[in-house]
């Protein structure tokens, strides 16, 4: 079969490679899977430059979200059957990585296809959809008639929310970087969109909330971005950063976190699922399953590419301006 891979940490497009390696064979408890999507994230990238949480052991291979197709049982597994569509649950893997033609994971990590998705949409559900509910849910705590800012709204993820947040009656404002972007998101039905850097939105999020600020923010740019997301925060707002993609630190003051008690937290999807217990996440998994069955989330995909032409498919993946995400099939 073959394998994506990656021997040193560097540019996506300059260190990855297809190797070939032996079809695994799955152990008691484990089902085989003939992968046919694989979801191309910004984690799974800097993963490969060797700046996202824990660098793996060399060699390896990218990719967390998967989808496929059953194809083969270990000893004492009944189900799933041979030939169900399945995709994988976020860390199926113990970290070995997705991007590869088959796989061997616990059964009890995989689940249905849901019939309303595609392969490719179920191969980019769970980074996203996933780490949402948490963070508006176990973390944030929000309810109908909260305003949520979200940064980088045109990204993955932020289209996800735009469903996640109708589905829970959040007021969204989006913050995106083009304008193009933004038309886009009206267009998909977003009420509240902020250009920035252009347009002030502290004095946006006011106009939005009568003068009171935002309850609570996802902020995956940082930078001067992220400051402006804490300035346009209300009394003991949050503030969860979930990217960097600035680069830059986010610039901040003691005076607003002392007197208007405001707080900026780490999230990180990999921490929640080693510390909450395994009915947590069969809960989140069983929400998130019901919305794409009701047809309320649908993961947009932008492109497709075959497995042995990953190098074009991860520049792809940065382009700006794409639609949703890039798959390899």
């Amino acid at each position: 079969m073959r394998v994506v891979q990656f021997d040193r940490f560097g540019e996506p497009a300059d260190v990855l490679h297809v190797v070939d390696a032996d079809v695994p064979v799955p152990a008691a408890g484990e089902v085989r899977v003939r992968l046919t999507a694989r979801a191309i994230h910004p984690s799974d990238l800097q993963n490969v430059r060797g700046r996202y949480g824990r660098p793996p052991p060399l060699p390896a291979t990218p990719g967390n979200d998967a989808a496929g197709v059953v194809e083969a049982l270990g000893a004492g597994v009944k189900a799933p059957t041979a030939g169900t569509r399945v995709a994988l649950l976020l860390g199926a893997n113990a970290g070995r990585g997705t991007w590869r033609e088959q796989v061997c994971v616990p059964a009890q990590l995989v689940v249905p296809t849901p019939a309303a998705l595609s392969d490719a949409q179920a191969g980019a559900l769970w980074v996203n959809y996933l780490s949402i509910l948490v963070m508006v849910d176990d973390v944030l705590h929000l309810q109908p008639g909260d305003v949520l800012i979200q940064t980088a709204a045109g990204s993955q993820l932020g289209r996800a929310m735009l469903e996640f947040a109708r589905v829970r009656g959040l007021v969204l404002v989006n913050v995106v970087r083009r304008a193009e972007q933004a038309e886009e998101l009206r267009q998909h039905g977003a009420t509240h969109v902020v250009v920035v850097p252009g347009v002030d939105l502290v004095a946006a999020v006011r106009a939005v909330t009568g003068g009171k600020g935002a309850t609570a923010a996802i902020d995956s740019v940082g930078g001067d971005t992220g400051a402006e997301v804490l300035g346009a925060l209300q009394a003991g707002g949050t503030c969860l950063l979930f990217g960097a993609l600035d680069g830059r630190p986010v610039p901040v003051h003691p005076g607003p976190f002392l007197f208007r008690e405001l707080l900026l937290q780490g999230f990180w999807l990999t921490r929640w699922l080693q510390r909450v217990p395994p009915d947590r996440v069969r809960t989140a998994v069983a929400a998130i399953l019901a919305g794409a069955e009701r047809g309320d989330f649908r993961p947009a995909v932008d492109s497709t590419y075959p497995l042995s032409d990953v190098r074009a498919a991860v520049q792809r993946a940065e382009t700006p301006g794409r639609t949703g995400a890039v798959v390899l099939v």
